[in-house]
């Protein structure tokens, strides 16, 4: 493909991210047109991922991990807990996007594992249009909690676009390690690579601002989780904590400090809202 082309391509693909925007307020749940564009969308894009293939003359080269075959198999455990489940058809909303999701994801494996992060390349547009989707849900967040904004749900302090808190936060959360990741790992010598760099820490700060205003415990915890593997890697801590950690006694310490920190840390969560907590 041409440089244009792959722009372009690129841009084609990045058409799912604006699914989180769509609302249309003559349906009774905004979700349903969220749906509805996220398969249009879908159809559109892998349609022309089926052009972009047949162009393209090079060989279609396809590697499977052991992530992969995880994913794989989560998916096959859930056409399997399916068919054995009564009073829910198969062909049903949460099994189609699920199995457009699974796709989508090896469709990004492999523009990532094709193509180097460059401008000219789908994959510098693909970061470029999700850190941009996001920063833009948590700025419209942000500025709903100082009632600045028109998306009000009438119970909810900020809500973005999806008009209750508790998919909102997911949304942010399950971005967070991503943009954090962005930051921490990417190359500032590259001018390119700097552009994603930044943007990386423009979203992590606006989400990180955000997601407190949710009240949504868990995905706090999940947005934490993510980061710590990001840092992990980053500063290969395993090593470091065999280095450090080199004796029992300091184990021993190290130990009962996590377990009293996760402990004061539970304790914490459940009184910001007991009653949800007490009702989960």
């Amino acid at each position: 493909m041409t440089n244009i082309l792959k722009i372009i391509f690129g841009m084609i693909v990045s058409l799912v991210f604006i699914t989180v925007f769509i609302r249309y307020n003559q349906v009774l749940n905004n979700f349903i047109a969220k749906n509805f564009f996220f398969y249009f969308s879908s159809v559109f894009i892998f349609l022309s991922i089926i052009l972009a293939i047949i162009y393209n003359k090079n060989k279609l080269k396809l590697s499977i991990n052991k992530l992969d075959i995880v994913v794989l198999l989560y998916y096959l455990y859930s056409f399997v807990r399916l068919i054995f489940t009564t009073n829910v058809p198969i062909i049903n909303d949460n099994f189609t996007i699920l199995t457009l999701i699974i796709l989508f994801y090896f469709v990004f494996k492999f523009l990532f594992q094709k193509y180097s992060v460059h401008l000219i390349r789908p994959t510098f547009v693909l970061i470029l249009s999700f850190c941009s989707a996001v920063f833009f849900q948590a700025v419209i967040g942000l500025l709903q909690a100082h009632n600045l904004f028109g998306y009000y749900s009438g119970h909810f302090i900020t809500t973005g676009s999806f008009e209750n808190p508790s998919p909102y936060a997911g949304y942010i959360a399950s971005a967070l390690p991503f943009v954090f990741g962005l930051y921490l790992l990417f190359n500032k010598k590259d001018k390119l690579n700097k552009i994603l760099k930044y943007t990386g820490l423009f979203t992590f700060t606006a989400c990180i601002l955000l997601l407190p205003l949710t009240k949504e415990r868990g995905d706090w915890l999940a947005a934490l989780s993510g980061m710590l593997v990001v840092v992990y890697y980053k500063y290969d801590l395993r090593k470091r904590f065999i280095i450090t950690l080199n004796t029992v006694y300091k184990k021993i310490l190290v130990i009962i400090s996590v377990v009293a920190l996760i402990a004061a840390m539970m304790v914490g969560l459940y009184n910001i809202r007991p009653v949800s907590a007490f009702g989960r």
